[in-house]
C-alpha cells in the first residue's frame, strides 16, 4: 500500500517558489490522489544527504576501520539499553536505499551528480528523496525518527503536531479608552 502524504508533512519542505505546487507541497495526481511535489522530494534528498556527508565525514576523522559506538539504542531492531553503531548503519542503508531504487544508469550519475544534467539531478534527487520517506519500517525521512526507532507500528509524522494542553488563543492587550467627555 502506498504511503499517504499528508499537507503537514510537505508544507514546511515546500519551495515557496516552486510553480507546480505554488508552495503547498502536494500536487494532485492523475488519479486525483494527492502526491508530493518534485520540490519536496528534494528537499527530502538534501536533508538526508547532508547527513550522510556528516557520517562519512565523522567517520572518516575518527578512522574508517575503526568503528566507535556511536550511540545508545532504544530502537525496535535492537535490544534496549545496548549500543549500535548508528552512524555505520545511516551511511549503509542510505547507499542500499540508493543501489536499490536506481537503474544502473542512474547510479553511475548519481556517484558524479554534481557533472550531470540539472534535469537529470533533480529526476534523480526527487526519486531517492521518494524512497528515503517511504521506505518501510524505517525510512531514513524524518532524521529524528530514524535516530530514535520508534517501536514497530507506531508511524512517525515528519512534524509532530502538537498543541498545549490548555489551549487558548493569543489576545494582545488592548489600551484602555478614556470615556469621551462632553464639552458642557
Amino acid at each position: 500500500m502506498p504511503m499517504k502524504w499528508t499537507r503537514s508533512e510537505t508544507l514546511g519542505l515546500a519551495s515557496l517558489r516552486c510553480p507546480q505546487c505554488c508552495g503547498l507541497g502536494l500536487v494532485r495526481g492523475p488519479l486525483g490522489v494527492n502526491s508530493p511535489c518534485q520540490c519536496v522530494l528534494q528537499k527530502i534528498f538534501r536533508v538526508v544527504w547532508n547527513r550522510y556527508k556528516f557520517a562519512r565525514l565523522d567517520r572518516a576523522q575518527r578512522g574508517a576501520p575503526i568503528h566507535n559506538v556511536s550511540g545508545l539504542s532504544k530502537g525496535a531492531r535492537r535490544q534496549p539499553g545496548k549500543y549500535a553503531y548508528l552512524l555505520e548503519e545511516f551511511i549503509a542503508d542510505f547507499e542500499l536505499i540508493a543501489a536499490r531504487t536506481l537503474t544502473e544508469d542512474e547510479f553511475r550519475m548519481f556517484k558524479r551528480l554534481d557533472s550531470v544534467s540539472t534535469y537529470t539531478r533533480n529526476r534523480i534527487e526527487a526519486k531517492l528523496g521518494r524512497a528515503f520517506r517511504e521506505t518501510e519500517p524505517f525510512a531514513l525521512f524524518p532524521l529524528d525518527a530514524y535516530f530514535s526507532r520508534p517501536a514497530p507500528g507506531t508511524r512517525t509524522p515528519a512534524f509532530a503536531a502538537t498543541r498545549p494542553a490548555r489551549y487558548q488563543p493569543l489576545v494582545p492587550p488592548l489600551a484602555q479608552r478614556q470615556p469621551l467627555k462632553r464639552a458642557a
